[in-house]
């Protein structure tokens, strides 16, 4: 396989000892390489060297190729359609016993979802997932049987596996919850993160319905970064739960006011929320991450925090920037805001 021009010319050294293992047969390397040649979309060109590299991979024995590439194929990410060859790469991958193939075959084929529907094999798939402990298996075999609409399953049987999913109370369910937003964010294709999203936010929503009021929190920042706008039921949740006093809670309650997330757009609401917190511990934390990681709603918090005195930037930064970096981004703002 040739070498493409745009990655042989890089400087980044990884990338180079990808390059060269790979040529050697280095499955490592090669998945490695083929992946984020896919994911380029530089070219055409590199993204058939990428898949080559996969199936390079793949043939070689590698059940993480075979997992990356059949999902690739049977969510249409690649310039191949053939869903049959994507499902195959998978229970190959599943025959290997790689557990992430064997929840995303199983879920699959449970739900009818870019493979043929067969609810007992993948019943079968996400309950092996699970018994090899797989942590996502884990979570999505407790949730399908709770829901008991497609598998059915004795009571001892489903406290056995919320038992063992984490699910047992509302801590469980705002920590699990969590780990399959941050597992959405390195998933492999946006089906499946969306799809990992999904189960997380109805983790957190049966959190916050317990009374967590942290994983409200979560689930209101959750919502808002998958443009969940119409959920009145988080919405309502905010509004009363803002009242506790809880800054995470006053926060996100006055982030959604000024968005408009399931709700009327009302910037001077928003401000008033915000100037009369009672704490910011844990505020400039959360939104200095989401701000480093390109959320505009983290530039807008630490505006905020800087207009009311409650701290200094963490990163120097002037209230002038920080707005300069949210402008846009949530439609026109208040002159006030502005400083006009």
């Amino acid at each position: 396989m040739q070498a493409t021009s745009w990655l042989s010319s890089g400087s980044d050294e990884g990338i180079q000892w990808c390059e060269d293992r790979a040529l050697r047969g280095d499955c490592f390397a090669a998945e490695q390489l083929g992946e984020r040649l896919i994911d380029s979309v530089a070219s055409a060109a590199a993204v058939e060297s990428g898949i080559a590299l996969l199936r390079r991979a793949a043939l070689s024995g590698s059940p993480y190729a075979m997992y990356s590439l059949g999902l690739r194929i049977l969510d249409r990410e690649l310039p191949i359609d053939d869903s049959r060859d994507g499902l195959r790469l998978l229970e190959q991958s599943c025959e290997l016993g790689f557990t992430p193939a064997m929840v995303e075959v199983g879920f699959r084929q449970i739900h009818g979802i870019t493979v043929p529907r067969d609810v007992p094999k993948g019943g079968q798939w996400i309950r092996e997932s699970a018994e090899r402990s797989d942590p996502i298996g884990l979570i999505y075999l407790s949730v399908i049987l709770d829901r008991g609409e497609l598998i059915m399953a004795a009571t001892e049987d489903r406290r056995r596996w919320r038992s063992r999913a984490g699910l047992n109370d509302e801590i469980g369910l705002r920590v699990q919850g969590c780990y399959l937003y941050s597992e959405s964010l390195s998933a492999p294709t946006m089906p499946v993160r969306r799809q990992r999203l999904t189960v997380a936010k109805s983790l957190l929503l049966e959190s916050a319905q317990r009374g967590d009021l942290v994983g409200l929190a979560y689930l209101a920042y959750l919502s808002r970064q998958i443009g969940d706008r119409d959920n009145m039921r988080i919405h309502d949740l905010l509004k009363v739960a803002a009242t506790s006093g809880v800054p995470l809670i006053i926060v996100n309650r006055a982030v959604a006011l000024a968005t408009g997330c399931a709700c009327a757009q009302n910037w001077d609401e928003a401000d008033r929320l915000f100037a009369l917190l009672p704490s910011t511990l844990g505020i400039a934390e959360w939104w200095s991450a989401a701000a480093l990681d390109g959320d505009p709603e983290g530039d807008l918090v630490l505006a905020w925090l800087c207009r009311h005195g409650f701290a200094a930037d963490p990163d120097r930064k002037s209230f002038a920037e920080r707005i300069q970096r949210v402008e846009g981004h949530f439609g026109p703002l208040p002159a006030w805001l502005k400083g006009e």
